[in-house]
C-alpha cells in the first residue's frame, strides 16, 4: 500500500491509502519475519527534535520547503585555470544537432576527499548563446581513464550504474568568448568519492550548434551525433575507432566540501549497504530519504532534493527498520552519518535503482540538504 495524505480543517493529518506493488512486497516479506517492526514515524528524529508525531510527515515536507544550503564553494580547473588559450573544437557544442558525448575527469587533477560538485564551466571560443531543446548531463564514478583501452565501446560501462542526473531540461546556455569560463549552471549536485575517476555525460537533441570549447590533449572524450547515428541521444555504443579521443574539453569544476552524500555502486539482494553523510553541521540532525526517481524535484527555497516523492520516498522517511535503519538521528561532532540500507531478498527489485538524498538541520530549522546518489540493486 502507499499513502496519500491532506491536512482536514484542524490542520491533521488524514491518510488515504491505494495498492503500491513494490510496496507491497517489500511489507509482506517483512510481516513474514517474525521481528518487531517499526511503524510510520513513532521513533523519528523529526518528531523528537522538531515535531508532533501525528504530524511528522507534514514536517519533513515543510522543513524542505524551507531548506537552505549554505556552503563554501572552490574550484578545479582541468589541466589548469588557462581558458581561451590552446585548440578549439566543435564536439560536443556544433556541427551536429543531437549528441551523446563523454569525457573523463582524472583522479590526478581532484581531491583526494569526498567534494560535492556544484557545476561545471568550459571555455568558448564564440560569445553566443547555446540552446537545445531536451538537454542532460549526467556524472558517475569510473575506473577507466580512457575510453578506447576500457574493453568496451557502450556508453553505460563507463558511466557506471545509477549515474546522478545533474541537469535535464531545455537549455539556454550563454558562452562568452575569451579568457573567461561560462558555466552551465547545473540543477542538481554530483558527490565525488574522493577516490575514482568522473565520467562526466553530455547528451542533447534539438541543439543549435553554434559553439567550439577550448580542448585539452589530457582529457579522453568518446561521443557519437547524428553522421554517426540514427538516435545518438539514446545510443548505446559511442563511435568506433574514436576520432581525436585525447581532445576533450577543458572544464572548471565548482565544489564545496560540506553536506555529502555517498551510497554505494550496487546493492546485493539480502545485505545491508551504507549510506554516508559526510561533512555535515556539527551535533545538528539529519534526515536520510530514498526513493526510484530522481525527477521532478523538491523545490527549496534556496536549493532543491532531487529525490521523486513516491512510496519509497514516504516509506523511507516515515518507517525505518528493518529495511532503513539509522535514517534520522543526530550528526557526530565530525558532521557525519552512516544510515544502513537493507535490501530485501526479493528478486523483483534487481535492476532497480535507489536514489538517496538528506536533510541536514537544527532544532530552529534546516541548515542544508546534500547531493543524490543512486544505488544499483543487483542480485
Amino acid at each position: 500500500m502507499k499513502a496519500q495524505f491532506y491536512l482536514d480543517n484542524g490542520m491533521n493529518r488524514v491518510d488515504r491509502w491505494e495498492p503500491d506493488p513494490l510496496i507491497d512486497l517489500i511489507t509482506t516479506h517483512l510481516d513474514s519475519r517474525k521481528g518487531p517492526r517499526k511503524h510510520f514515524g513513532h521513533d523519528s528524529i523529526l518528531e523528537k527534535g522538531v515535531c508532533t508525531v501525528r504530524k511528522s510527515l507534514i514536517c519533513v515536507v515543510l522543513l524542505l520547503t524551507l531548506g537552505v544550503c549554505l556552503g563554501a564553494q572552490a574550484y578545479i580547473y582541468n589541466p589548469s585555470n588557462s581558458p581561451g588559450t590552446g585548440s578549439t573544437n566543435s564536439w560536443p557544442f556544433r556541427s551536429y544537432t543531437e549528441w551523446r558525448f563523454q569525457f573523463i575527469v582524472n583522479a590526478s587533477v581532484l581531491p583526494n576527499a569526498p567534494i560535492k560538485i556544484l557545476d561545471i564551466a568550459f571555455s568558448c571560443q564564440y560569445t553566443s548563446v547555446f540552446t537545445a531543446k531536451q538537454f542532460q548531463i549526467r556524472m558517475g564514478h569510473t575506473t577507466h581513464k580512457t575510453f578506447s583501452g576500457s574493453g568496451t565501446t557502450k556508453f553505460d560501462d563507463i558511466l557506471g550504474p545509477c549515474a546522478t542526473i545533474c541537469y535535464n531540461g531545455p537549455l539556454k546556455w550563454a558562452g562568452t568568448a575569451g579568457p573567461v569560463w561560462s558555466p552551465i549552471g547545473l540543477q542538481a549536485h554530483f558527490g565525488y568519492d574522493g577516490k575514482r575517476n568522473i565520467c562526466v555525460e553530455i547528451r542533447y537533441m534539438g541543439g543549435s550548434a553554434n559553439q567550439r570549447v577550448y580542448t585539452d590533449a589530457s582529457i579522453a572524450r568518446a561521443y557519437t551525433h547524428t553522421s554517426y547515428s540514427p538516435n545518438p541521444y539514446n545510443a548505446v555504443n559511442w563511435y568506433v575507432p574514436i576520432p581525436g579521443e585525447m581532445m576533450g574539453p577543458k572544464h572548471r569544476l565548482e565544489y564545496d566540501k560540506r553536506c555529502i552524500l555517498i551510497a554505494p555502486d550496487t546493492a546485493k539482494l539480502g545485505l545491508a549497504v551504507p549510506i554516508n553523510v559526510i561533512n555535515g553541521p556539527s551535533l545538528q540532525f539529519y534526515q536520510i530519504a530514498a526513493s526510484l526517481g530522481q525527477y521532478p524535484p523538491i523545490n527549496l527555497v534556496t536549493c532543491k532534493i532531487f529525490l521523486t516523492v513516491d512510496s519509497i520516498f514516504l516509506y523511507s522517511v516515515m518507517s525505518g527498520p528493518p529495511v532503513f535503519f539509522n535514517y534520522s538521528g543526530q550528526l557526530s561532532a565530525s558532521g557525519t552519518a552512516i544510515g544502513r540500507l537493507v535490501v530485501p531478498p526479493i528478486k523483483q527489485l534487481v535492476g532497480l535503482c535507489v536514489y538517496h538524498a538528506a536533510l541536514c538541520y537544527g532544532k530552529v530549522g534546516p541548515i542544508c540538504c546534500t547531493n543524490t546518489d543512486g544505488t544499483l540493486i543487483v542480485p
